[in-house]
């Protein structure tokens, strides 16, 4: 049945499609919803992505381990960056499972890529305190995400890891790396 409703489209049919992340509803048909308004990066329902009520409905279905990462895709496919704050308050959370933050981290890499300019100063300082997490692998995927911003806000906290001589040696050399990538240079 989503199927033929994929088919019709418009925005009564997206509704429908969307209707279907509640938690009430079946974990499949939440799945194959998910997989359908992702469709090309989410294009072909732009209009029920954007609405006031759907940003809820992912928060919701996120909270259903069956299908979390079915959701997480979902957000990554279709660079939902309303999402940033909530990818980073999980990859910041010690007690999560390390997976889990990882890929939150992988999610927010993504999305990282959708942030205006005018936004990226404070996100910079959102996804800054993880380049002092404890485990090396969040540090690293903390220290790119902020890479990809290239701002002055970012230049600071690769300049910071770099001269720290109390940071792993690969980290340092992973932030004199980006900063000399970076537009603004070694400056």
């Amino acid at each position: 049945a989503l199927k033929t409703i994929d088919a019709i489209g418009g925005e009564a049919s997206g509704r429908v499609l969307a209707g279907q992340l509640a938690p009430e509803s079946p974990i499949e048909l939440t799945r194959y919803a998910l997989h359908l308004l992702a469709r090309d990066e989410g294009n072909a329902w732009r209009g029920v992505l954007r609405d006031d009520s759907f940003d809820p409905l992912l928060v919701a279905a996120l909270q259903n381990d069956s299908v979390k990462g079915d959701v997480l895709a979902f957000i990554q496919t279709v660079r939902r960056a309303s999402f940033i704050p909530t990818m980073v308050a999980v990859a910041k959370e010690e007690s999560r499972p390390l997976s889990e933050r990882l890929r939150a981290m992988d999610v927010l890499d993504t999305l990282a890529s959708r942030v205006r300019r005018r936004a990226s100063d404070q996100r910079v300082k959102d996804i800054a305190p993880l380049v002092n997490d404890e485990n090396e692998d969040i540090q690293q995927r903390a220290l790119r995400i902020v890479s990809a911003f290239r701002n002055d806000a970012s230049r600071d906290v690769m300049a910071a890891v770099m001269v720290d001589a109390n940071r792993p040696k690969a980290l340092r050399e992973q932030g004199a790396w980006f900063l000399s990538r970076s537009m603004h240079g070694s400056t």
